[in-house]
């Protein structure tokens, strides 16, 4: 279970990281999102970090760093990675039981760029990621942090079908209120699947017996009051009783998708408007033409009242 949990976060871009007075300490993913070696040591680590946050965040970074002393809070930065450049970041922690403060750090360059260059609208995703005490036991340790994410998680056995996990999230989306319910109702949770592209289906069932992963768009209940579009990912993992796993992670985009529609009922109805306008105007220029034609022609023959007379009249 560790491992596969391990392999979600991975997936996620998301580290885990400890601050123990100057010295910081992270796991794998954590140093590789900061760009750092594995053998650093934890004082050069925190060193490091500080010195790539980007310039112009540095003081909301130190307002972030003392806050964290005092109270649960995150924040949404820029770090300059030493390979990959500018990184968007959303980091949260907390002061924990022994002193030291622990929390997360995610890379969500990806889903900013996402909101950028296809919806229009800045969305930054809601991650509170919660460490617990060393005496919790670690499975229940990593379903919390998963119940955390703004993302929907759900992981099954592809042999039987057996729920491995369903985070709140994906609880949410699937209208069901607790895993035991989803259990009973694995197949009606597919029936409500509807993907805009058609070879979707196709790609997932052969996800069955291939370890690779698939990209798709989903809408969940759709026509329902509750339906959710959704960006997904499905992934095949190795459980260690050597069963294979899919894992699926789904991002709500239901909000930006609504956006869209409002933009774009909003472009029709300008498109409308300036269709009205410009007939408007070709129909009140054309009378007016001829009007002021005749009057420049009254002018030329003012003295000639009969000729005049003939312009007028015509008018």
């Amino acid at each position: 279970m560790d491992k596969i949990m391990n392999q979600v976060l991975k997936e996620n871009t998301i580290g885990i990281w400890k601050l123990d007075g100057n010295q910081l300490y992270g796991n794998d993913c954590f140093l590789d999102l900061i760009g750092v070696p594995k053998e650093m040591d934890a004082q050069a680590c925190l060193k490091f970090h500080l010195e790539h946050v980007h310039p112009e965040d540095q003081e909301q970074f130190g307002e972030y760093v003392r806050k964290l002393s005092e109270e649960r809070t995150e924040i949404v930065y820029r770090f300059l990675h030493p390979e990959k450049g500018v990184m968007m970041i959303r980091c949260s922690g907390k002061k924990m039981e022994d002193g030291t403060i622990a929390g997360i750090h995610q890379d969500i360059s990806d889903i900013v760029r996402l909101e950028k260059d296809k919806i229009l609208e800045t969305y930054l995703a809601e991650t509170n990621e919660k460490l617990r005490n060393q005496n919790v036991a670690q499975n229940d340790y990593y379903k919390e942090i998963l119940d955390e994410l703004p993302c929907g998680v759900f992981a099954y056995t592809v042999k039987e079908h057996k729920i491995v996990h369903l985070n709140k999230r994906a609880l949410d989306m699937f209208h069901i209120d607790s895993l035991e319910k989803a259990q009973c109702k694995m197949r009606s949770i597919f029936e409500k699947f509807e993907y805009p592209d058609s070879t979707t289906n196709e790609r997932l069932i052969a996800l069955r017996k291939q370890d690779n992963s698939v990209d798709f768009e989903v809408i969940i209940n759709p026509k329902e009051t509750y339906e959710v579009h959704a960006l997904a990912k499905s992934k095949v993992f190795m459980n260690p009783d050597h069963e294979r796993i899919i894992i699926t992670v789904f991002l709500d985009i239901s909000n930006m998708v609504m956006l869209k529609k409002a933009l774009e009922q909003a472009k029709e109805g300008s498109a409308a408007k300036s269709a009205f306008l410009f007939n408007m105007s070709h129909d009140l220029r054309t009378p007016l033409n001829a009007i002021i034609g005749f009057s420049e022609l009254m002018k030329t023959h003012w003295d000639d009242q009969e000729v005049s007379r003939n312009y007028l009249n015509k008018n």
